[in-house]
């Protein structure tokens, strides 16, 4: 259970307390100190009265003292809110406090500052003898938007326990000093929770300074995003910083080959790319032969949970259709009650909206998002596919394919652009069938956009809905 990552906290201020847990670009704590300001958190936790009957907004972007304040309210038993700041208002999920260091206007929740003296008290309380209720909600968290608007997902206490045992089958969190650019809203906190609970050392970082902060603190591995690992190769060859990991791990999006070996050239260690989503976990993962097997097969990953293909109808089919996971750590929508009940479970699967295929070694192939998937002349493709080899036109810093409908009759796949040089539509569209093959030779592209940069998510993905209003501006 989840005691047993708070206890092995514990154990790990008192067995070596002086060793580093937390790093930042301009701190760091050691386990003692994590452990002192747990308990003081606690005391003031204690002091503002908190109810069980209702979430706790955590607005915090500092990760040593997110962590912190969000282990003292599991460790009361309660159920915390990880928000980011556009949650505050349009999220709204009736927290009875929202602590933020954030200056806030008009919100519509009782607010918490949050203080230095929260981490300084001096008679901090024994370890609460709370029972964690397996099946209660212990944190509450949205999903990145990218293709629609975000959702509130619940975890229960047994739920973000698994997600943290989860990472063990992975391989991820194996090195003692991990560094992530994961921000702790989402993905991040298991991963942070995965690595403490171990007596290792997480390194947060932005991803400009993510190089100089793995050489400074020798950093032995290191997790982003599959979109922010583009960004890291391309510093490391302006700088070429001799830094050599144990792994590199990405999530939230294919990892392409030319990714894979330019990571596995510069860092000389092993790449894992996951199959991830907030409401089911670690689903798949993609590491040695088969990110090589994507030369041929595409975006493929070995299933770590059950994984099925189904029609619309949801009914079981052989061939491409439909992907639904069941895992061991699902979570589910929340709706208001502090409980994990069966009636909000459904048929128990996730539905994350991608099409694909087990093949015939058992692998599953992801071809695209049902939402994205386009369909030009009876030659259906998923945007990535298209979005790798448009970057590479010599006058494209920067890509993103979308389908629009600027008719009630009929979709066109349009195309948004960052040059460093002026650049046509129909010069791009002339150039694209000498660099695909077979059907995708005749995909042709009915509008282009400039823009400074491509709008993104917190987690690096193409924000394909903000790409579609921009279409029509």
């Amino acid at each position: 259970m989840l005691r047993t990552i708070l206890t092995r906290i514990e154990g790990n201020a008192r067995f070596f307390p002086k060793k580093p847990a937390i790093i930042l670009p301009d701190r760091m704590i050691n386990y003692q100190m994590l452990l002192n300001g747990v308990f003081s958190v606690q005391t003031v936790i204690r002091d503002l009265r908190l109810s069980r009957d209702a979430p706790v907004g955590l607005l915090v972007d500092n990760p040593i003292r997110h962590i912190v304040i969000f282990l003292a309210l599991i460790r009361s038993g309660l159920t915390v809110t990880s928000m980011r700041k556009e949650h505050v208002i349009e999220n709204h999920v009736n927290n009875q406090v929202l602590i933020t260091d954030h200056d806030l206007m008009s919100v519509p929740t009782k607010i918490a500052y949050v203080e230095d003296d929260w981490f300084t008290q001096k008679n901090p309380p024994e370890l609460s003898e709370f029972c964690f209720e397996e099946n209660r909600i212990a944190r509450i968290l949205f999903t990145s938007g990218s293709t629609g608007f975000p959702k509130a997902i619940g975890w229960s206490f047994s739920t973000l326990h698994k997600r943290v045992q989860d990472i063990y089958t992975s391989g991820i969190g194996y090195g003692d000093r991990f560094l992530t650019t994961y921000g702790l809203s989402n993905a991040g906190l298991y991963y942070a929770l995965r690595v403490l609970s171990d007596g290792k050392t997480v390194i947060f970082s932005k991803i400009e300074d993510a190089l100089d902060m793995a050489l400074t603190y020798c950093a032995d591995e290191m997790r982003c995003s599959a979109i922010q690992a583009k960004a890291i190769i391309d510093f490391q060859e302006d700088l070429r910083y001799p830094i050599h990991l144990k792994t590199f791990s990405t999530g939230g999006g294919q990892l392409s080959v030319e990714t894979a070996a330019n990571l596995r050239h510069w860092f000389t260690c092993e790449i894992i790319n996951t199959y991830v989503s907030t409401e089911c976990g670690l689903a798949g993962l993609a590491r040695g032969k088969i990110l090589k097997d994507r030369e041929q097969k595409g975006n493929c990953f070995f299933p770590l949970a059950n994984i099925e293909i189904v029609n619309k109808d949801n009914i079981l089919i052989g061939g491409e259709g439909l992907i639904r996971i069941k895992s061991m750590a699902m979570a589910w929508e929340y709706r208001g009650a502090l409980e994990e009940k069966d009636s909000i479970k459904g048929d128990g699967w996730f539905y994350p909206g991608d099409v694909g295929y087990i093949d015939n070694d058992g692998l599953l192939v992801v071809t695209g998002r049902i939402d994205e998937v386009m369909n030009v002349g009876g030659v259906k493709f998923a945007p990535d596919v298209i979005e790798e080899i448009i970057k590479k036109h010599p006058k494209l810093k920067d890509a993103a394919v979308v389908r629009v409908s600027f008719d009630k009759n009929a979709t066109h796949p349009c195309i948004a652009v960052v040059s460093s040089s002026k650049v046509t539509l129909e010069e791009i569209n002339d150039w694209l069938p000498g660099e695909v093959i077979g059907e995708l030779q005749t995909v042709q592209f009915h509008k282009m956009l400039k823009l400074d940069s491509i709008p993104k998510t917190g987690t690096g993905k193409i924000d394909r809905n903000v790409l579609r209003k921009l279409f029509f501006n």
